[in-house]
């Protein structure tokens, strides 16, 4: 039997990494579920459910702090498979723990799991509640939005750089998952369908962000920081708008004809609806063999 066990918010002693934990189990659900649509499985809340012989698929973000948990598994299951999320800081006891998976799929990547037979990178995804529901063709009102925190020098030099730019939308909040002043996924959801570019600055610690792949659920053009060709190594021949500094996206979201940005828009949905469909068939692959 296939079981699904979440494991981000159990066994975890450390308040910190328990908040994380839930966090993550709590918005992005929907990302691995979409993974996980072709495989056959029971939804599991306890590793007591777990039996001898089952297949055990597991999604985790502080596996640094159970190794002993998973190398008892090892022993107690057919297979066991990992979903390695958010561990943006590329922690060096997680290629060790991984000796413990068949096979682990992990966000966040580093060059050292470019060419891995046993690790595959996804992106970071989308929180729960983004839907693909909007017109492709449709005339957007919003020439750019941005929605996040203002930490690192090159998103004080994007917001310098496209401020004059309007009409636009920018939800700046002080810290990461303010809940206070963060919008919720839907009027997120609302302005994307509205906005032709996404300004997508890298993460704190990582090339990657979460509103990349939101904006692209939505129709939204990503422009992303191009950080030593990250993009183009992990997801090769991605349609996706590359700059070194942001007064090239300054250009672009200023300039570009109408017919310009529907035929980038349909690329990059048409790339992303690709990609989507060929990793949720590989996990298939990998699961049943």
């Amino acid at each position: 039997m296939i079981k699904l066990f979440w494991n981000t918010s159990r066994k975890q002693d450390d308040p910190f990494e328990l908040d994380w934990g839930k966090y993550h189990e709590k918005n992005f659900k929907d990302w691995i579920y979409f993974f996980l649509q072709n495989i056959n499985y029971t939804s599991i809340n306890s590793e007591k459910e777990i039996n001898k012989g089952d297949t055990v698929i597991i999604v985790d973000s502080g596996i640094h702090f159970k190794e002993h948990f998973y190398k008892m598994l090892k022993t107690l299951t057919k297979k066991i498979f990992l979903f390695h999320i958010n561990d943006e800081h590329l922690d060096k006891r997680s290629k060790l723990i991984y000796e413990y998976f068949d096979y682990v799929w992990r966000t966040c990547c580093s060059p050292k799991y470019f060419l891995s037979n046993k690790v595959k990178c996804i992106p970071p995804g989308y929180k729960s509640g983004f839907e693909q529901k909007f017109d492709l063709n449709k005339e957007r009102q919003f020439k750019w939005c941005f929605f996040g925190t203002q930490h690192k020098s090159s998103r004080h030099d994007m917001n310098f750089q496209l401020e004059k730019i309007k009409p636009n939308f920018v939800n700046r909040i002080d810290k990461f998952a303010d809940k206070k002043k963060s919008m919720n996924v839907k009027e997120m959801e609302k302005i994307y369908f509205d906005t032709n570019f996404a300004p997508c600055p890298a993460g704190f610690f990582h090339p990657e962000s979460y509103r990349i792949y939101e904006a692209l659920q939505c129709g939204t053009i990503p422009i992303v920081e191009s950080v030593y060709n990250y993009f183009d190594n992990v997801y090769p021949n991605n349609p996706l708008i590359k700059i070194k500094k942001w007064n090239e996206a300054k250009e672009i979201i200023d300039n570009w004809s109408h017919d310009k940005i529907l035929y980038k828009r349909k690329e990059c949905f048409n790339w992303w609806n690709q990609y989507l469909s060929d990793h949720k068939n590989f996990v298939r692959k990998k699961i049943y063999e």
